[in-house]
């Protein structure tokens, strides 16, 4: 990869978090982003608080979107959102 932007909006470690991916993500082949995980993110940024570790996964979750499908994978699956809403029944 050659040059990596984007745009994070969201909390600090949100926005930490995608700006310090595209600096990791800077030199690295594809499959080379494909295997970046939350732990060398979390250790890129110091230490991420257990509250905000959910930025590094939604920023691994848009940066999969943005890959695109391996060649040969089977096509991802819909997850459904869980609510707090219960089904009548």
């Amino acid at each position: 990869m050659r040059e990596v932007r984007g745009r994070a909006f969201g909390c600090g470690a949100a926005v930490a978090a995608a700006s310090v991916a595209t600096e990791l993500l800077q030199g690295l082949t594809v499959t080379q982003a494909r295997n970046l995980d939350a732990f060398q993110l979390d250790r890129a940024l110091g230490g991420v608080p257990p509250a905000k570790r959910h930025a590094l996964l939604m920023v691994l979750q848009c940066l999969a979107e943005a890959l695109g499908p391996r060649l040969g994978a089977a096509p991802p699956r819909e997850i459904p959102l869980q609510t707090n809403a219960r089904a009548n029944g």
